[in-house]
């Protein structure tokens, strides 16, 4: 029995089109289409890829990593034809062979996200940013962020997944940046782990305190108690991206 290879994939796509990164039965997924590919590409139907994380529906990712078992023989061309298999909203980026024990979701040491937020009208921006107009103070909202970086758990900021061993979370960086120019707002957070909805919520707790509708004092209490936050809601999946995923041994 031929000895198989475990590769890494580096991949980017734009979820608009898809119901998340996981198989669903009558859904499409990037997991499903990128299984197929390589299927029909190593001639293997065994092949099933195994991802760094869940991402949901309309969520984007412009670096994510996979790892499948084939063939230590590359197809030749690969690139080519893998990525002419695949719909237009996949890229593969890398493919990278690693020892048999590698992991992409395991392995991985931080994540990081960008949620995009525009709030001047721009076509360009549809499904890829969401369209907020309202008054907000950035200074408050960067305020916001560096008070939950004192946390470590965020059960109030997620909802529930009884999947989940811990809701403890290591946030390293967390900022909020303007560009008037563009007309663009950006959220950026770095963890070694992120619960579900958890970047939705705290963007839209954000906005909440941007516009004065919630104080620091109160977002404190909720923290402190491991409370919830029930009048916070997500913002849409649309300007959520994985955009670094990083590995001890990449």
């Amino acid at each position: 029995m031929q000895k198989l290879q475990r590769y890494f994939l580096e991949i980017a796509y734009r979820g608009t089109n898809f119901s998340g990164w996981q198989v669903q039965p009558n859904a499409p997924t990037i997991q499903a289409e990128v299984n197929l590919a390589l299927q029909r590409l190593f001639r293997d139907p065994a092949i099933n890829c195994v991802g760094c994380g869940r991402t949901d529906a309309g969520v984007h990712a412009s670096q994510y990593f996979l790892h499948f078992d084939a063939s230590p023989e590359l197809p030749d061309n690969f690139f080519f034809k893998i990525n002419r298999m695949l719909a237009d909203d996949i890229a593969i980026k890398r493919v990278l062979p690693l020892h048999y024990n590698a992991h992409s979701r395991y392995d991985a040491k931080k994540r990081t996200y960008h949620y995009h937020i525009h709030y001047k009208e721009n076509p360009f921006l549809k499904g890829l940013s969401y369209f907020y107009f309202s008054e907000w103070d950035l200074d408050k909202m960067n305020d916001l962020v560096a008070l939950l970086m004192q946390y470590k758990d965020f059960s109030p900021l997620s909802k529930f997944n009884p999947d989940n061993k811990t809701t403890l979370c290591d946030v390293t960086h967390a900022l909020w940046v303007n560009d008037e120019e563009a007309g663009t707002l950006r959220f950026e957070i770095t963890a070694n782990r992120f619960l579900w909805n958890m970047v939705r919520l705290i963007t839209g707790l954000s906005l909440m305190v941007g516009r004065g509708r919630v104080n620091l004092e109160e977002v404190k209490n909720v923290m402190d108690e491991v409370g919830k936050f029930h009048y916070v809601m997500p913002v849409p999946p649309q300007g959520l991206y994985l955009t670094k995923v990083e590995y001890p041994y990449l």
